[in-house]
């Protein structure tokens, strides 16, 4: 979301999305983030332990595309550059197992749609 409402707010008339715009992510508000980092601090059984922190719905780029202007607003026109990625090093599915850390009482609480109205 920071690059495309970057981009458009420099130019508001055309949005340039990065591969083909069908990348899947889970993408998680960071209110969440936080809640699920102080839940595994205060509740993990060992000393040292990791734990995935995400949704547990994947969203594409294309979906953030057509969404992000009409929260703002405004209608551009969408150019994507090609290719199954958005850039080097991108990967096309993005989806964290949450199991581990939904087990400490854990859950994300913010759906992609109001996250993307409060940032």
């Amino acid at each position: 979301m920071f690059d495309f409402y970057n981009k458009l707010m420099k130019n508001p008339d055309e949005l340039e999305i990065l591969g083909n715009g069908k990348q899947e992510k889970s993408y998680l508000h960071v209110s969440d983030c936080v809640s699920g980092i102080l839940t595994a601090w205060k509740k993990q059984v060992s000393i040292v332990d990791y734990f995935n922190i995400g949704s547990e719905e994947k969203t594409t780029a294309n979906t953030i595309a057509s969404m992000m202007p009409d929260v703002l607003g405004i209608n551009p026109s969408f150019r994507h550059t090609g290719g199954k990625r958005g850039w080097v090093g991108d990967v096309p599915i993005m989806m964290l197992d949450i199991t581990k850390l939904k087990q400490l009482g854990w859950t994300p609480s913010i759906s992609f749609e109001d996250g993307m109205k409060r940032y």
